[in-house]
């Protein structure tokens, strides 16, 4: 998949979720602040989190931009991925270059520490509490699954995508994946054969994950 941006454009709401990651805590009170040399760019969650192994050594804080009615017909520029195989163009962030007022922020009540390109999530009102049992690491097994069936080609893009962020919202409560969501994307991939049969499991995976994993 390709990773394209577009040139400066005026945003249209798309009424959709985004985050950003900042080493800066309670951005939620006081605001960001557009610093000159420094982009300020939205993501989707999964593209968002794909980024934080990248990140230099140090600790980072998660928030999120519930409604994006307020960036209507300002400047910016979209960032989509590209598969040009499956024709299917995927919008994952957005480029602003002014100021974000602090009621349009929103804690994710936690942060993140890297390290190494190892990113461990902390809730940040529960950081002294004993920990639960660790689920993560299943998670990450089917999730390694689901990436094999995606490089044979077996998954439809869309599918690919939204459990990504359904993926990413267990791992950030430490919840199991729900059995499911697990046979509801088996029969996308069990389908790759017959795209019509297989059109009709995206639509019941995606369904589901809509309705019960709301960001």
């Amino acid at each position: 998949m390709i990773l394209s941006k577009t040139k400066t454009i005026l945003y249209k709401p798309k009424y959709n979720h985004y985050y950003f990651y900042s080493s800066r805590p309670k951005l939620d009170k006081k605001g960001l602040v557009k610093k000159r040399g420094n982009n300020i760019v939205l993501c989707d969650l999964a593209h968002c989190r794909s980024i934080y192994p990248e990140l230099p050594n140090g600790r980072y804080y998660e928030y999120l931009i519930r409604d994006d009615s307020f960036l209507k017909n300002k400047q910016c520029k979209e960032y989509s991925f590209y598969d040009k195989k499956a024709d299917h163009k995927q919008l994952v962030g957005v480029q602003i270059f002014e100021d974000i007022d602090p009621k349009y922020i929103n804690s994710q009540g936690l942060y993140f520490d890297v390290k190494g390109g190892c990113v461990q999530f902390k809730d940040l009102q529960s950081i002294n509490k004993n920990p639960t049992k660790n689920l993560q690491p299943a998670n990450k097994k089917f999730m390694d699954m689901i990436e094999g069936h995606r490089r044979m080609k077996h998954l439809d893009v869309r599918s690919y995508f939204y459990f990504v962020e359904l993926y990413n919202r267990c791992q950030q409560l430490n919840i199991g994946i729900p059995y499911k969501a697990k046979d509801l994307i088996s029969k996308v991939y069990s389908n790759h054969h017959n795209k019509k049969l297989q059109k009709l499991a995206s639509d019941n995976f995606v369904s589901y994950k809509k309705n019960h994993f709301k960001e």
